[in-house]
């Protein structure tokens, strides 16, 4: 299911940085100068915005702490993918609860991947689960192939910084 891993267009960058922006808009609201979680409510000024946001209980969104830093990065780095994930509306796609908060952990866990073999597995990992989402018939076609591409650049991305940190300390030797 992967191909060309390391070869990732501008196109396949501006999808996953819509999808990121997307994703922040489902989770978070803002209201004249606060950030409130769609979910519980829960608001935050932008003067707190290096405190952590704390959920109401029972809330899906429990472990996202700081959606102005979050959107910040989104902003400053266009092709940034979001750790974690929710609704990628920004595309007009609506995935189950279920189904997005999977995603949500595979895309995180790619990001935040520091081993090439790992990174390996976890891509075939979140493969493998569109593989299942494709099989149970939730959604379409199209809205499968825009989440493998989103899935590959995570992991292309990620792969080259690790490359690049792994090449570094070499370099620096005389």
């Amino acid at each position: 299911m992967t191909i060309e891993r390391d070869i990732v267009s501008t196109k396949d960058e501006r999808t996953i940085a819509n999808f990121a922006l997307g994703i922040w808009n489902d989770r978070w609201l803002m209201r004249d100068e606060h950030v409130r979680c769609s979910y519980c409510l829960a608001s935050q000024q932008p003067s707190n915005a290096d405190v952590p946001l704390i959920h109401c209980e029972g809330c899906e969104l429990v472990h996202e702490h700081f959606p102005l830093r979050d959107l910040c990065t989104i902003l400053q780095d266009r092709s940034a993918v979001f750790s974690g994930s929710a609704v990628f509306s920004a595309n007009g796609l609506k995935l189950p609860v279920q189904i997005r908060i999977r995603l949500a952990t595979h895309l995180e866990g790619l990001v935040c991947c520091g081993d090439m073999h790992v990174l390996t597995l976890l891509q075939e990992r979140a493969e493998s689960f569109l593989e299942g989402v494709e099989a149970a018939g939730v959604v379409g076609q199209d809205t499968l192939e825009i989440l493998l591409i989103a899935i590959e650049v995570a992991a292309s991305k990620r792969r080259r910084e690790l490359q690049l940190s792994s090449e570094s300390p070499s370099r620096r030797t005389p």
